[in-house]
Order: structure tokens, then sequence, then C-alpha cells
């Protein structure tokens, strides 16, 4: 009789067999590494991208240039008040934007009034703004229209409109989102010092912001909302 024959089951030419557990928990992890990559970059992408404010600015607009600022403004008031004066309110007009030119109108001339014959720079900048916003005011008047104003640059009042997005700017330890106008948002990212408005104090340029000249400071010429006219009224 013949002897039955043992068979014996294959192995693995290494001498292991497949670890299914082993191959999870390494898919598992790469999913959670793929997921976390994702998630990072969506928070870096909504983040915005904060830029710091250099502490010294070559470009100034120092006291010496008052004077000139101090004729752009008394020319513009006088071109301001003429076109007041010779506009009759008609019935299509905007009355809150027709008081708001005149109330702006009379704000820069009390700054040039009182300012005299030693008008600081700061001073003479805000009546350039204040002129300029009641020029706006009439023209929103006279075409039916309310008044709204429109916040200058933060870092140079005396710059075009902002940008629509705002900019996050660090400066002295404090973060904010301003509005910059197209020049100095391109001058902050490309890593130059924008021209900002810097003024002395101590033998020190501080940007105005830091001045403690009101109302000028805390408003920054209005580029933070509010109503500049009513500050500069509380706060002289």
């Amino acid at each position: 009789m013949a002897s039955r024959s043992s068979t014996s089951t294959p192995s693995s030419g290494d001498g292991r067999g497949d670890d299914p557990v082993g191959g999870t928990l390494v898919g598992v992890a790469l999913g959670l590494v793929v997921v976390a990559a994702v998630v990072g970059a969506l928070r870096r992408r909504r983040r915005p991208r904060a830029f710091a404010l250099p502490s010294s600015v070559v470009a100034q607009v120092r006291e010496a240039q008052a004077d000139r600022l101090e004729q752009e403004a008394r020319s513009g008031l006088l071109v301001l008040g003429d076109a007041i004066r010779t506009h009759d309110l008609d019935p299509g007009d905007d009355s809150q934007a027709w008081q708001a030119a005149l109330d702006h109108y009379d704000a820069a001339a009390r700054v040039l009034d009182t300012g005299g014959s030693d008008l600081g720079v700061l001073d003479a900048v805000g009546a350039v703004v204040l002129v300029r916003r009641g020029r706006a005011a009439l023209d929103a008047a006279t075409a039916g229209k309310p008044y709204r104003p429109v916040a200058g640059c933060y870092l140079n009042p005396l710059h075009g409109p902002p940008t629509r997005k705002r900019t996050r700017l660090v400066q002295d330890g404090h973060t904010g989102d301003v509005p910059l106008c197209p020049a100095c948002r391109a001058d902050l990212k490309a890593g130059r010092a924008p021209d900002a408005l810097r003024v002395d104090r101590g033998g020190k340029a501080v940007l105005y912001v830091d001045s403690g000249v009101e109302p000028w400071a805390s408003t920054a010429y209005g580029a933070l909302g509010g109503d500049l006219v009513g500050a500069l009224h509380r706060l002289r």
C-alpha cells in the first residue's frame, strides 16, 4: 500500500507574510499629512500679509514745505468759496452734501486763520485735505448725490485715493488694516521706503500719527473714518 505524501503550504520568499494592518496605518498617516498640508496652505492664503513700516523713511514732507502747502490750501479755498457763492441751491441738489461743502470750507478757513503766519506743515496738510473734501462735497451736491468722504492714503494724505483692499501694516508693535494708495502699497511690497508724511519732533523724524498734533494724528486726516470736521471742533 502506497504511503500518503504530506503537502506543505508555500511561504513567501522572505519568510514574512503580508501585513494588512501595517499597510492601512501607513495609508492613514499619508492621508493625514496631505490633509494637514492642504489646511496649512488654505490658512496661509486666507491670512493677509502684514508689512512692517521702516523706522526711517527718506522721503518726508518737511516743515520747509509748509509754505507751499499753505499757498495750495489758500488758493483752493478761494476757488471753493467762489464756486459756493456763484452756485444757488437748486431743488435737485443734495442738501446734505451742500451743507458738507459749507462745513469743510469753514473748517479749512478756521485752520488757516488760527495758524497765522506760523502755520505748521501738519495744519497746512489738514487745510489742503479739508478743501479737497469740500470740493468733492460741492460736486456731489450739484450732481444731486449724497456726499460720502473717501478715505485718503494712511501714510500720506496728499497722495491719491487708496486701493479697494486695505493693507495690513505693522507699526511700533501694533498691527492694523489701513487704506494705502497704490504707490505706497507697491513700495512696501517691494521692500522700499514709502513716501510717508513725517515731521521732525525733537530731532527725530516721526510719522504724523505719532506727532500728537490733533485732530490729524488720531483721525489720520480722515483715513480711519469718522467725521474730520467734527473732530476738528472737538479737539481744537
